[in-house]
Formats: structure tokens, C-alpha cells, sequence
């Protein structure tokens, strides 16, 4: 009745509302009649006859009541001996509101869209069993079709998710029993095989039911069927193997003691993978987010025992990661989470667990991961698992997501691959060099311009000039020539010359106009260009938040480490990590796990006591490690600390005297000494073992945190513990470098490393090359020329009244560098250098400037530091002082000869500087007497070379002022001029030329003239 109902979309009627009514209350009495005494003697007759009765479109013969009335029960009582069966108004019922958009099966109320869902993707599944069954009873001697489990999995799921639980529970059951036959390899029977036919006959009418509006009962005979089965099988599974001896152990559920540890280390899987290529970067994705959230809320649980919120999201999230891993075709990973899910439900069935109990939990957590891991690479063994690891896989750090932004609530995230993240980033760096190059060429344009507007002005002066002089000639013809005539203004009776000074000064007003829209496009190309550095700044940031993780994606890998090295060495660690969301760029993190770890295993086997000591010592037995990341500028500052027994100084001391690292009775700051244990191969253990002892681990620390640009600061207290500060470049990508000039060469440092720049006059600084240092804030700190750290020992310093030092750190170590000339602060784009330049020291990277010269980014504090250890390590000679009396001069001290170039014609200065230059001469110039005059206050050149003719002062009145100054009179002068006659000569030499020149001179005869007067100052000196 309620089929054709539905069916003809037909609305509620008295009737069969009445119908049900009836049938609700028969029902009721007869399952509790049922309940209580096991036996009924009701037939429902009666209902079967109105309900045939509705069916035949005859009314009820039965007296309902109206809607509003009191609702009457009908009473199916057994017929008396002597007459019929006595019928009882069916019950009234009010109409309940209709809503199209729910069907209603039984007590379900599911929305149409998922019904319809749900048929549509079950029938499909239904059909693949039946099929894959089909095609496995002619072939049993294969395994069991991967697509098979994914199918029973999926149903089971569907129907849990509309509710439909009896449908669930022979999907799940068929499932059990095909994840064993994936397992295991094993034959079934025909037997066998009719009964999992049996159960998909069943489903496919529980789901024509489903779909008629009837609600299944569950079917607890064939449930019992499949359980019996499974065990079964499992029973044929333990046969076989102890039958052929083999290593394999049959799955079995073991209900452990109610406190008993679960075993720690991880029994060898007897599931064996087929991975969906599709599925399984899906899995991988899913897993890198809920591992780690696992993880945290294990370790949540185990300090909080009684807590059962915890221990449920465990289940949680280990169901979820149980059936991804199935779904994908990693089984030995879901069989494991599936036995872990197991232990975890009997602890919870056996009351409150025990620390131990969730030690172990942790380990199993840990063998999860590894498992994981292995599935980024599906080739490698799995066969031989070590127990406790000391050195963990290789993790890969999670591709970056796009943080949302604040206030737009949840944002779509996107994944975005590596290589292809890091190629935009480097696209973008290219941009802005593109940027800087066009900068540079602007500002090239910008200085042509002023030029040419001094040009012009000087020429509107001149044509003025010319102007007067031919206004003067006109008017003294006017006095010569009769007083009849027109005056020749009167008349416009001009001669030729006239005639080409108006021609000239229109032409200086075209190029004064021209040059003035030349300088309003450069002065808006200009505009634009900042426009663009700013979008292009914008671009990278917003690229650099795409690359940054947070510390908290390598935590896992910490925590690991921290419990499997703890228990190597039998102590109880607590690692504690603050600031896990600070985001570093990726790169930096990738390179950094390692040494992240070598510092928490050093800080484990040398810093934290045993129990017993730390009892003793009056602390906790368990030990405090504690990882504190900030972000501090452009800079991610971590500091790892501990509650141990600090560094043992008497140890490092004693260690280093005996290798020779420190000389006998020699007494250093403490800082030094600490610096000893970052050498390679220093250990103060006096056993080599598979955690300590081989001295690589704290040099692997510095060495790469300074490739990175890094440093490493130690801090540490007697009893108290140690701290190790490392600060690394918030990213790889970009970076502040200050840029440098030594000689032609311009190299860059990195910002972070800077602490001071001095301006030493040439006095103090050749006291400080004397001594070998500069005293900066009461330490010593060595000074070094650049070049020769690079090793080139040709590049002279120039000679300046004030020399740039800047003083660089790194960690603890100090260094002063001098240098010509610092051209300042810039953000540069770093550029992958290659493995030859890499492995070099002291340098961290290259970079490309706006004139497209390719620099590269130094540390020099390590190239120092490898010339001070080669110094040490020479023997020592008596009676040698320092810069004086070695045979090779200090290239830092080394000065060029000084020429000073004075002369109004830019061509001159520039092919005179040229010149000289390509000659090894320092090159001074100026425009005229008063520029010359000027630098002469700040600089004392060996040379002058001076032109005649000049505006503002002419060289005879700068050979004047010159020779009248005590402190210039000795520099020779050499006059170039174009001004060849006696005279002229005679004056020059009257003034104190001491030669003279006329242009255009022979290179060879001014170079010749040079070195006579240099060779000359030297002897006489």
C-alpha cells in the first residue's frame, strides 16, 4: 500500500493514516508479547484485509474516527469458541507536514539529494563485488582485487554516513574478511565463495528496500556467518604458516593485561602494499596534516591521563588515517594504525593507563611515521626495521601553503609544488634586477641631462656675448658712416653675423626645450620606476610568505629524536618547543633539521644527567629540553637550553691541550673555550658510540649554519644547564648585503653580520696594521686588507684621508675588514652558486647588481679565521717585529701613487684618468683651480697634472696657490696645455711648473715625465 503510495506520488488519506495507526499498534503488542513470554497467537488478518481493501479502492470497513477525535485501539483478540472476531475502530491521527526535500525510510530522515546519492554509488559498488566474485571463482588462485576492499570499505562508509546501520555491518565484515585475503595468500573454497555470494544476494535486496522507502532489519544469522568465517580463514592462515615454518605470525586479537606496556619495538608487517598511483599523493597530503596533529594529541594524553577527550581524537584521527592509508593501498600502514587503534581501545576498556602504557603508544607513533615516510619512496625495504633509530628518515617539509588573510575567514588553500614556487621566486628576482638595471640606466640618463643642461646654459652665455660683440660692431659702423643714412637698426640692415647669432639662439631655445622635456620624461620614468621597485617588493614579500613553513612541521621529527635518543641512553627527556608557528623560509629549515637534531642529541647524551645524579642534585629526574624560536628583524633567532650540568670547561680545556688546540698554560676567556667544541673532531667523550664521540656533530652546526649566513652563540652555567642561540636569515631568497669596492672588484657581506663601521685616518690605520688589530669596545679584534683574504695579494689599497674598516661577527668570532670604499645598504636577489663555489669557504652566495656585474656575497670571518689558525701554526722567529720588518710589504699599507688630473674638459680628465689608471696610478680629478684647491684640503697628491685655460681659476693661479701652501709646495707640476708659445712657457716656469707640455701629448713622453718626478720624491725621500 505505502509502494503504490509513493509511487503514484499520492498525499496522505484518512484511510491510510488509519492504516498505519492500526498496524503501529498491532505491531507493538505483538513484539511485546514476543519479549516477554516468546509466543504470540496474533495473525494480523485483519490489518492484511484493509490494507487489501485500500488496495482495491474499497473503503475500510472499519468505523474511523475523524482526525480531532480520541484516538480508539484496535485489539486483535483470539475468536472466542462460539462467534467471530470482534473489530475495534482503527486509531485517529493527525496529517504531519510534508517536506520534499526528506525522504523518510523507517526512523531515517535523509535528504533526497544524498538518497538518491547513496543508491547511485552503491549500486555501482554492489555490482564490482559481485562482478570481482564472479571472475574470482573461475580464478581462485589469485589474490583478492585491491578495487574489491576499496569497494566493501566505501560501502560500509556510505552507509554509515545515511545511517543505514544493518547495510554497515555486513560491509564491515566483508571487509574484514578481504583485507585478511590481501594480507595473505589463501585458496578459497567453493564453500567459501557461496558465502560471500550469499551476503551480496543479501545486500542487493536490502538495498532494493532501502530504495522502495523500507527500512532493512539487521541480520545478525548472516553477520554471524561472515564472523565465523573470518575466524575461518584466520584459523587456515595460523595452519599454514606453522606448518611451513614460516617467520609470518597470523593476525590475531590478543587482549593484553590491563597495565602492560605495549611492545615498543615494531614486528615485521604481514600486509603487503599495492598503492594507487592516483590516490596516494591524496593520502600523503592528508597524512602530512593529521600524523602530526596525532602526535601532539598523544603527548597531550600522556600528561593528562585522566583526560578522555584525548584519548577519543586519538581514535579519531587513527580511524581517518586507517582508511586513507586502505583506500590508498598502503596496508602494512593501515593494518599498523589498525592494531595500534586496537591496543589503544583495550587500555581504555581496562581503566586509566600508565605512563609506560603511552611510552609505548609513542613508540608505535613513531614507527607509523617511519612507515610514512617510506611511502615517499614505494621502492625501498621495509623488512629489517631498527627499534630505536638514532638517525631518522628523511622527512620532507610540507609544500608551503598561502596563510589566509586575516579577516576574510577561511580561504581555499592551495598546494603548489617546490620547484615550481621556487622558479616564480626566481623569476621575480629577475624582474627586479631588470628593475635595478633600468634604474641604473636612468640614472645614467638623469646625469647626461644635468650635463647637458650646464652645457646649455654655458652656450645661451656665450651667444649672448657674441650678441654684444656684434651690437658693438654695429654701432661703431654707425659712428663711421655718414649722418644721412639710416642707422642700421632703423633700416634692419644687418651684416652675416647678425644673422647667424639669431639663427644660434633659436637653436639653444630647441635644445633648452628639448632638454627640458628629455628631464620631465626622465623625472616620470623615474616616478615610475619607484612605483615599480615598490609592486616588485610587494610580489616578493607576498612570495616569501608562500615559501615560509612553520617550525612546527619538523616538530614530530624533534620529538622523535628526543624519545628515541633518551631511551638509548636511559634517561627521561622532556622536550619542550615555544614558538612553533614562527615561519622560516623553507630552505633554511630543510637545511637546518640536521643540526637541529645533532643539538638535541648532544644536549641529551652530554648535558641532562642520569636519574640518580639528577636526584642528587636535587632536580627532577626527568630532564628539560626546552626550543624557543623568535623572529627578531629579518632574522629567526632559536635557542636550545637545557636543565643538565652546563659544559664541563675543565674537560674542553684539558681535551684541547692534548690535541694541540690550546697551548699549555695559556689562560682564555671562557667564550674561547667554548668556542673549542665547534672544531672538527672534538669530543670530550672518552668512548666513541653511535650517539657522541666522533666530533662532527657540533661542527656540523656551525659550519652550516654559517652557509646559511648564520651564527651559533653558546651561553652556559655550572649545574644549571647550557643554552645554544643560533640566528639564521629569515630567507634564502632575498636578502640585505652591504655592498663593498676593493681596488676594481666589488663584493657583498651580509647585513646581519655587520656591527660597525669605522672612518681610520691613514695614521691610525697603519698603527692598527702595525699591531694587527683594532681595539674596538676593549677587544682585540684583527684587522685584514680583503683582497688578501681572497688571496690576492696585487690589489693596492687607495689612498684616502679616511679609510672604511668594517667590523664583521660571526657567532663569537670577530674580524675587522678594510676596504676602499662602501657603497652602502642594498636587498639583493641571491643566486644559486653551484657545488664548485659551495663548497668553498667563506662564501654564501652571488648576486646580480643593477649594472648587471655579477657579485659574490662573503663571510669573511672564516676566511680570517683560516689565516689566523695558519699563522698559529707557523713556527715562531725571534727578533721579528711586525709590518716593518717583514720582507713583503701589507697590502693594505701599500698606497699608488697619487695623480691629480685638473682640467675643465670632461674628454681630458676622462682619457687621462683612463691613462693612468691602466698604469696603476690612483686618479684624483677636478673641473678648475677651485675643485683642485678643495680636495688639496682632504688629500695630498704625488703628481699634478694642470691645464691652463679654466673657468674660475686658470692653472697659473693654481700653480700660484699651490706653491704658496707649505704643505703642497713639494708636488711637482706638469702643465698641459694647448697654449705652446715662449711666452706662456716662460710664465709657467716662472711660477714653479716644472714641466710643460703641449696638447695633444705623446702617452709615453707624460708617462716618462711621471715616473722621473715620482723616481725623484722617492730618492729624495
Amino acid at each position: 500500500v505505502l509502494n503504490r503510495q509513493v509511487a503514484d506520488e499520492k498525499g496522505a488519506t484518512p484511510d491510510v493514516l488509519a492504516l498505519i495507526g492500526q498496524a503501529e499498534q498491532l505491531l507493538t503488542a505483538w513484539v511485546g508479547e514476543l519479549r516477554a513470554d516468546g509466543y504470540c497467537a496474533r495473525d494480523g488478518v485483519a490489518l492484511i484485509d484493509a490494507a487489501q481493501c485500500l488496495l482495491d479502492g474499497v473503503p475500510l470497513p472499519l468505523d474511523v474516527p475523524a482526525a480531532d477525535e480520541d484516538p480508539v485501539v484496535l485489539v486483535d483478540e483470539p475468536q472466542a469458541a462460539g462467534g467471530g472476531a470482534e473489530v475495534i475502530a482503527f486509531p485517529g491521527s493527525t496529517v504531519p507536514v510534508r517536506d520534499d526535500n526528506v525522504r523518510r525510510i523507517g526512523d531515517l530522515e535523509i535528504s533526497v539529494t544524498l538518497h538518491s546519492i547513496y543508491l547511485a554509488e552503491t549500486d555501482d559498488l554492489v555490482r564490482l563485488l559481485s562482478h570481482d566474485l564472479s571472475e574470482w571463482r573461475h580464478e581462485p588462485e589469485r589474490r583478492v582485487s585491491v578495487h574489491a576492499v576499496h569497494a566493501a570499505h566505501s560501502l560500509a562508509g556510505s552507509s554509515a554516513t545515511v545511517g543505514f546501520k544493518a547495510m554497515q555491518e555486513l560491509a564491515h565484515g566483508l571487509e574484514d574478511i578481504l583485507q585478511l585475503l590481501a594480507r595473505k595468500t589463501i585458496v578459497l573454497e567453493p564453500a567459501d565463495f557461496d558465502r560471500i555470494a550469499q551476503c551480496l544476494v543479501l545486500m542487493k535486496g536490502m538495498l532494493q528496500e532501502f530504495a522502495l522507502g523500507d527500512l532493512p532489519l539487521p541480520q545478525p544469522v548472516q553477520l554471524n556467518l561472515l564472523v565465523a568465517l573470518l575466524r575461518e580463514l584466520d584459523s587456515r592462515v595460523a595452519v599454514v604458516a606453522a606448518a611451513s615454518g614460516a617467520d609470518e605470525l597470523a593476525v590475531t586479537d590478543v587482549v593484553e593485561p590491563p597495565q602492560a606496556a605495549l611492545p615498543s619495538s615494531p614486528v615485521t608487517l604481514p600486509a603487503s602494499d599495492e598503492l594507487d598511483a592516483d590516490l596516494l599523493p591524496i593520502f600523503l597530503e592528508e597524512g602530512r596534516d593529521m600524523l602530526p596533529q596525532m602526535g601532539t594529541a598523544l603527548r597531550g594524553w600522556q600528561n593528562e591521563l585522566t583526560s578522555t577527550a584525548l584519548p577519543q581524537s586519538v581514535l579519531r584521527l587513527l580511524h581517518t588515517i586507517k582508511g586513507s592509508a586502505r583506500m590508498a593501498g598502503a596496508m602494512q600502514l593501515g593494518q599498523y594504525l589498525h592494531d595500534t587503534e586496537s591496543q589503544i581501545e583495550t587500555l581504555l576498556h581496562a581503566g586509566q593507563p600508565q605512563h609506560a602504557a603511552l611510552d609505548a603508544l609513542l613508540a608505535r607513533h613513531d614507527h607509523s611515521l617511519y612507515l610514512f615516510d617510506l611511502l615517499h619512496n614505494p621502492a625501498a625495504p621495509v623488512d629489517e626495521v631498527p627499534s630505536s633509530a638514532v638517525v631518522s628518515p628523511p622527512e620532507t617539509v610540507a609544500p608551503a601553503l598561502p596563510s589566509p588573510v586575516p579577516g576574510t575567514g577561511s580561504a581555499t588553500m592551495v598546494r603548489v609544488r617546490a620547484d615550481i614556487l621556487d622558479r616564480l621566486v626566481n623569476q621575480a628576482g629577475e624582474v627586479s634586477i631588470s628593475r635595478s638595471r633600468l634604474e641604473t640606466e636612468v640614472g645614467t640618463l638623469r646625469q647626461s641631462l644635468s650635463e647637458l643642461t650646464d652645457n646649455v646654459a654655458r652656450l645661451r652665455d656665450q651667444l649672448r656675448e657674441i650678441e654684444l660683440q656684434a651690437d658693438s660692431q654695429i654701432t661703431s659702423r654707425r659712428a663711421l658712416s655718414p649722418d644721412g643714412e639710416f642707422d642700421p637698426l632703423e633700416f634692419d640692415r644687418y651684416t652675416r653675423l647678425q644673422e647667424l647669432t639669431r639663427m644660434m639662439a633659436e637653436s639653444v631655445s630647441d635644445v633648452a626645450s628639448v632638454q627640458q622635456n628629455l628631464t620631465r620624461t626622465v623625472d616620470e620614468a623615474s616616478t615610475e620606476i619607484v612605483t615599480q621597485a615598490r609592486l616588485t617588493r610587494e610580489l616578493q614579500q607576498d612570495l616569501m610568505r608562500v615559501r615560509m613553513v612553520p617550525f612546527s612541521s619538523i616538530a614530530e621529527r624533534l620529538y622523535r629524536v628526543t624519545r628515541q635518543v633518551s631511551k638509548e641512553v636511559d634517561k627521561r627527556v622532556n622536550l619542550d618547543i615555544r614558538g612553533g608557528s614562527v615561519e622560516i623560509d623553507r630552505g633554511v629549515l630543510e637545511k637546518m633539521v640536521g643540526p637541529f637534531e645533532h643539538l638535541l642529541r648532544n644536549a641529551i647524551v652530554h648535558g641532562i644527567e642520569h636519574r640518580e645524579q639528577r636526584r642528587a642534585a636535587g632536580k627532577n629526574e626527568t630532564g628539560e629540553l626546552r626550543v624557543e624560536i623568535r623572529q627578531e628583524g629579518n632574522e629567526v633567532v632559536l635557542q636550545f637550553s637545557d636543565d643538565g650540568c652546563g659544559l664541563d670547561l675543565q674537560r674542553i680545556r684539558s681535551k684541547a691541550q692534548a690535541t694541540g688546540l690550546l697551548a699549555h698554560g695559556r689562560e682564555v676567556a671562557e667564550a674561547e673555550l667554548t668556542d673549542l667544541i665547534f672544531n672538527p673532531g672534538f669530543s670530550t667523550v672518552a668512548e666513541v658510540t653511535e650517539l657522541a664521540g666522533r666530533g662532527i656533530g657540533m661542527d656540523v652546526v656551525r659550519s652550516e649554519a654559517g652557509s646559511l649566513g648564520g651564527r651559533v652563540a653558546i651561553a652556559t652555567q655550572a649545574g644549571q644547564g647550557a643554552q645554544f642561540t643560533i640566528h639564521l636569515p629569515l630567507t634564502l631568497a632575498v636578502t640585505q648585503v652591504v655592498v663593498l669596492r676593493t681596488g676594481d672588484k666589488i663584493y657583498a657581506v651580509p647585513s646581519v653580520l655587520v656591527e660597525q663601521v669605522q672612518q681610520l685616518k691613514a695614521t691610525a690605520l697603519a698603527s692598527a696594521y702595525n699591531d694587527g688589530a683594532i681595539q674596538w669596545q676593549g677587544q682585540r679584534v684583527p684587522l685584514f686588507y680583503l683582497p688578501t683574504l681572497l688571496g690576492d695579494r696585487q690589489t693596492i689599497a687607495v689612498t684616502q684621508q679616511y679609510t672604511p674598516v668594517i667590523i664583521l661577527r660571526s657567532g663569537n668570532d670577530r674580524v675587522a675588514i678594510h676596504v676602499d670604499d662602501i657603497q652602502g645598504n642594498r636587498e639583493v636577489v641571491v643566486k644559486n652558486i653551484g657545488p664548485q663555489l659551495a663548497r668553498m669557504v667563506g662564501i654564501a652566495g652571488a648576486t646580480v647588481l643593477g649594472s648587471g656585474e655579477i657579485v659574490l656575497i662573503l663571510n669573511p670571518v672564516p676566511l680570517a679565521q683560516r689565516v689566523l689558525l695558519e699563522t698559529a701554526r707557523l713556527p715562531l722567529l725571534d727578533d721579528i717585529g711586525a709590518v716593518a720588518d717583514t720582507r713583503q710589504p701589507v697590502p693594505g699599507l701599500r698606497a699608488q701613487s697619487i695623480v691629480m688630473v685638473v682640467d675643465d674638459s670632461l674628454t681630458v680628465r676622462r682619457v687621462t684618468q683612463r691613462l693612468l689608471a691602466r698604469e696603476g696610478f690612483q686618479v684624483v680629478l677636478a673641473k678648475d683651480g677651485i675643485d683642485a684647491l678643495e680636495q688639496l684640503q682632504s688629500i695630498t697628491p704625488d703628481i699634478m697634472l694642470v691645464d691652463i685655460e679654466m673657468p674660475r681659476m686658470d692653472g697659473f693661479d693654481l700653480t700660484r696657490n699651490v706653491r704658496g701652501d707649505e704643505r703642497t709646495r713639494a708636488i711637482p707640476i706638469i702643465m698641459i696645455t694647448s697654449r705652446t708659445a715662449a711666452k706662456h712657457r716662460n710664465y709657467a716656469m716662472e711660477l714653479g711648473v716644472d714641466a710643460y707640455l703641449g696638447k695633444p701629448y705623446q702617452e709615453a713622453d707624460l708617462l716618462g715625465e711621471i715616473r722621473e718626478f715620482l723616481g725623484r720624491k722617492v730618492s729624495g725621500g
